[in-house]
């Protein structure tokens, strides 16, 4: 990236190893809210559950969007739908 080149005072190695503690710490919680329009957020949870070994789902709050555009169309559907 040009503007990192750009910059003598980046240290991406250490900016890289902060992302990964971020990550790493969000994916230990217990619950999680956050945006899943930041792939960090969703990165995080994905890791959650990948430690949970997968039989069971972290408790999750997106407070923009659905995990996927599958789950949001669901989601319009069902609360359209008629009686």
């Amino acid at each position: 990236n040009k503007v990192l080149k750009d910059m003598p005072e980046a240290d991406t190695r250490a900016d890289a190893r902060a992302v990964l503690d971020d990550l790493f710490l969000l994916a230990a919680c217990d619950g999680f809210v956050g945006k899943f329009t930041s792939n960090i957020d969703r990165l995080a949870v994905a890791l959650s559950n990948a430690w949970r070994g997968g039989d069971c789902v972290t408790p999750f709050e997106s407070l923009d969007a659905a995990w996927c555009a599958e789950l949001a169309d669901r989601a319009l559907a069902a609360a359209t739908a008629l009686p």
